[in-house]
C-alpha cells in the first residue's frame, strides 16, 4: 500500500523548480501540516477507482477540483494553488480539519502562488 503526504509549500522555494528539476527531492519545504485523507461519497468515486471511500485519491480530488498536477519528482506531484483555492479544496473534500491546520492555512497570504504537493512517503 502506498502512503502519501499532501501539504502546501512555497512555490518560490529556492530548492524547488516547477519544470526541469532534479527528480530526486524536487519538492518545496512543507509550510503546513499534512492534510487529512480525502473523504468522498460513494457516488463521487470514478468508475473503476481502486480507492475505497475512506481513502480516496488526492490526485483524483485535485483533478475534479480543476487543478493541473505536474510530476515534480519520482514520487511527487504538485499544482499551483492560491490560499482561497486551498480552503475551497479542503471544504469540498475533507469534512473536518484540525484546528492546527486551519490556523496555519488562515495565515497564508492572499495573492501568493503556493504549491500543493502530493508526495509518496512509503
Amino acid at each position: 500500500m502506498m502512503f502519501v503526504d499532501v501539504y502546501v509549500g512555497r512555490s518560490d522555494d529556492p530548492m524547488f523548480k516547477w519544470y526541469g528539476g532534479d527528480y530526486n527531492g524536487n519538492i518545496p519545504k512543507r509550510i503546513t501540516p499534512v492534510f487529512p485523507n480525502v473523504r468522498r461519497r460513494p457516488e463521487d468515486l470514478h468508475t473503476g477507482s481502486p480507492y475505497s471511500w475512506n481513502n480516496t485519491s488526492w490526485h483524483t480530488a485535485c483533478k475534479d477540483f480543476g487543478l493541473e498536477l505536474v510530476q515534480l519528482d519520482w514520487g511527487a506531484f504538485g499544482a499551483k494553488i492560491s490560499k482561497s483555492q486551498v480552503l475551497d479544496l479542503l471544504e469540498r473534500f475533507v469534512p473536518t480539519i484540525s484546528d492546527e491546520l486551519l490556523s496555519c492555512l488562515q495565515k497564508l497570504e492572499e495573492g501568493v502562488e503556493y504549491a500543493l504537493i502530493i508526495a509518496e512517503t512509503g
